[in-house]
């Protein structure tokens, strides 16, 4: 899953790679989805146009819940 964020005047270019898992569920369970962060890779270019990698470990709690917001919401 790729998308672009915009954080603090700054364009995240966003790259996760997730798994989904499905169960359609039984007569006595409803259906539900659960999904899992495999991989994730945030960049931007800085401002002499070169790609900048972050380190995601490093990233501030605000803008890895965002990331995380914009996955659940993509995955449901």
């Amino acid at each position: 899953m790729e998308f672009e964020l915009e954080y603090k005047d700054n364009t995240l270019n966003v790259v996760a790679e997730v798994a989904v898992y499905r169960d359609e569920g039984t007569y006595d369970t409803p259906p539900y989805t659960e999904h899992e962060v495999l991989n994730l890779e945030v960049s931007m270019y800085d401002h002499e146009g070169s790609l900048v990698y972050l380190p995601t470990e490093l990233l501030a709690k605000e803008l890895r819940d965002e990331i995380d917001n914009t996955i659940n919401d993509r995955v449901e």
